[in-house]
């Protein structure tokens, strides 16, 4: 055989000649796609984008083009959620109450075993810079996911921070007399500033409540905690006050929701019965709320209150009632960010379950429907104690589908999405295996404890 002959002997036939021409395409795209497209992003909130190294442990996902920070954020926290026991989920619902100035043994196992996601605070707690510090301190660096720290906090008479620095907030009727937004702006940062340099993250204010028309003025407030005389003015100068202390870096609440404006009786001594019609209550009680979680600089929470609210619901609560938090707030309203109850240790709460017989545990129950109505986060439970007992009845009430997990997480979702955004907490690249998972026993239900129907 010839030399040319041999060489056409060898070479390939037409049918390898396009399997060979097939694999080279598919080896040059894949080269093209491995140096030309990153897809792997890190969900970590305030990541660049950047892919996480082979062999890591981050938790990521895959897309192109790459996931907004919102996105990443919203998947970072469902993953860690789901990586959660039951009770440390419950844990994050509950803004704790602890009376004692120092941190000690006892609060060291109350933090450590209920994992609570905030804490309120009062004036003997927070007597000097360097003892709120102490406590804060303490409590934070024993909190698996950090809480959110917080007083009472308005101006003027309502003010836990006047005993460390003595007349320096004016109350909201003083400032909303002024008329001036940009010096209500400057007083909500003011405010966030001492309240950070205590060592806390949130204010339970501002008050947002709209008086009656006729009703008392509020001109010279001093311990005036309304923000003007209708609402727009109300939305107008408070929203000024909270945007303020938002931009500073520091939780605000409006409040007392739907309105306690037209209120002669004081939750915390009886339950108010506000009739305006629901023209009047949309017009007057609802038009801040509505402004304002509209607005640019949305409220970062709202807190509920005990009132009857005819129109709305003549029979419960509204902090209890699934048709003022989910049927107006979050439906009509749109609003979808952290709801706080207001005290349910409180006689408006108190007086609504003790009327009904079957209920044997009024604050335990009032939580368990708190949550049922739409409510995030649990004020209130007290002490120690109660709190534990607290937490008890909401797993019974899970556990015998009376709430459901979905519900939970629903709450979980928001409380933590806030303290990412606001800076509280800032979410590691890897779940741990039972994140916020309590370190010490707990006790079991008591056989009393009968949820709600």
């Amino acid at each position: 055989m010839s030399v040319s002959q041999e060489a056409v002997a060898k070479r390939p036939s037409g049918r390898w000649r396009i399997f060979i021409a097939l694999w080279l395409l598919v080896a040059m795209g894949l080269i093209y796609v491995s140096t030309n497209v990153q897809s792997t992003y890190s969900i970590r909130p305030g990541g660049n984008g950047a892919s996480v190294p082979a062999g890591g442990h981050g938790v990521n996902i895959t897309s192109s083009p790459p996931l907004d920070a919102a996105t990443r954020l919203t998947n970072y926290i469902n993953t860690y959620i789901a990586h959660m026991t039951l009770r440390a989920k419950i844990g994050q619902m509950i803004f704790a109450q602890l009376y004692d100035p120092y941190y000690d043994s006892t609060y060291q196992q109350f933090i450590q075993t209920i994992q609570p996601g905030g804490m309120i605070f009062y004036r003997p707690q927070i007597a000097s810079v360097s003892m709120a510090n102490a406590l804060m301190s303490g409590m934070q660096h024993d909190s698996a996911i950090p809480m959110m720290l917080g007083a009472d906090d308005e101006g003027g008479g309502i003010d836990n921070l006047d005993v460390v620095y003595p007349g320096k907030h004016p109350a909201a009727g003083d400032i909303a007399d002024t008329l001036n937004t940009q010096y209500a702006y400057q007083q909500g940062a003011i405010m966030a500033q001492d309240t950070k340099s205590m060592g806390m993250n949130t204010d339970l204010a501002p008050v947002v409540d709209v008086p009656a028309p006729g009703g008392p003025t509020c001109a010279g407030g001093g311990y005036c905690r309304l923000w003007g005389n209708t609402p727009q003015m109300i939305t107008q100068m408070a929203g000024a006050w909270m945007q303020g202390l938002q931009d500073s870096g520091v939780v605000g609440t409006l409040k007392h929701f739907p309105g306690l404006g037209e209120a002669t009786v004081d939750p915390h001594k009886g339950l108010p019965v506000i009739t305006e019609s629901l023209a009047q209550i949309e017009q007057l009680d609802l038009a801040p709320y509505r402004a304002l979680i509209d607005s640019k600089d949305p409220p970062s929470m709202i807190m509920s209150t005990d009132l009857l609210m005819t129109a709305i619901d003549p029979t419960v609560p509204a902090e209890l009632s699934y048709k003022t938090i989910t049927g107006v707030l979050r439906d009509e309203l749109g609003y979808n960010g952290v709801v706080i109850t207001d005290a349910l240790y409180m006689d408006g709460v108190g007086i609504y379950f003790h009327a009904n017989t079957r209920l044997d545990a009024p604050l335990a129950q009032a939580c368990i429907q708190s949550i049922l109505a739409g409510d995030d986060f649990l004020l209130g439970t007290y002490t120690p104690e109660n709190t534990l007992y607290v937490v008890n009845a909401i797993v019974n009430a899970v556990q015998n589908g009376t709430i459901t997990t979905a519900r939970i997480d629903q709450s979980v979702r928001r409380i933590l999405t806030l303290k990412a955004r606001m800076g509280i907490w800032q979410p590691p690249i890897t779940p741990p295996a039972n994140p916020a998972q309590p370190r010490i026993g707990v006790v079991e239900l008591p056989a009393d404890v009968r949820p709600v129907a």
